[in-house]
């Protein structure tokens, strides 16, 4: 998971009755995410608001990702790491089964991460669960002028073709532009939103030309 202060975790097992957690491995970035530190660590117990490392390496790096000084082993180490048992066992969860107020919570947390790449994914998940529910309501309105075509003519095995055509071309673009989105191309908010603004625009403008 990305966590506060640029860091990356890697964690084996997390036991949550012990708020124990085995095979550590963090990574320190600096604003440019080039690594900067590694900690690895058999094993951490959180006790009084503090996490206890036992037999941990940590290796410091240089701007061209080369080792300097020795590393430094430490059979006991008690680590200023802000999250807590409750920070990694939410972010367990995958962002499309987070709600709203869980995965905006975790966006604010890695805002100063310098996690750029991973904020931008995570702020295109949250506004796709804005605007997901009005997938159905756009598949709704794309039909609607087939549906009066199937009633003013009689080509009613082709429209319901061109409406198949039309709704698969629709989650055709919402891929792409979340994809872009994904890119860096286009900010979170139009990856999310352009597809369906753009079939909600085509859909008004063929129930127009056909009335």
């Amino acid at each position: 998971m990305y966590g506060l202060r640029n860091r990356l975790f890697f964690i084996n097992k997390f036991y949550p009755a012990t708020n124990t957690m085995e095979g550590i491995t963090i990574l320190e970035q600096d604003e440019q995410q080039n690594l900067t530190k590694k900690i690895v660590a058999n094993k951490g117990v959180y006790e009084d608001r503090l996490w206890k490392f036992y037999h941990s390496i940590t290796y410091n790096f240089n701007l061209n990702g080369q080792i300097i000084e020795e590393p430094l082993y430490l059979k006991e180490e008690i680590m200023t790491i802000p999250e807590g048992p409750k920070d990694f066992l939410d972010q367990r969860q995958l962002p499309e089964s987070m709600t709203i107020a869980q995965l905006d919570t975790y966006i604010w947390k890695l805002s100063k991460s310098g996690a750029t790449n991973v904020i931008r994914n995570l702020k295109i998940d949250l506004y796709q669960k804005f605007t997901s529910p009005f997938i159905s309501l756009i598949i709704i309105l794309l039909g609607i002028p087939f549906s009066l075509m199937l009633h003013k003519r009689a080509t009613g095995l082709s429209s319901i073709g061109i409406s198949i055509i039309v709704g698969f071309l629709y989650y055709i673009l919402d891929a792409i532009c979340i994809a872009i989105g994904r890119g860096g191309v286009l900010s979170p908010f139009v990856a999310a939103s352009l597809s369906h603004v753009t079939g909600l625009i085509f859909s008004l403008c063929l129930i127009n030309s056909m009335s």
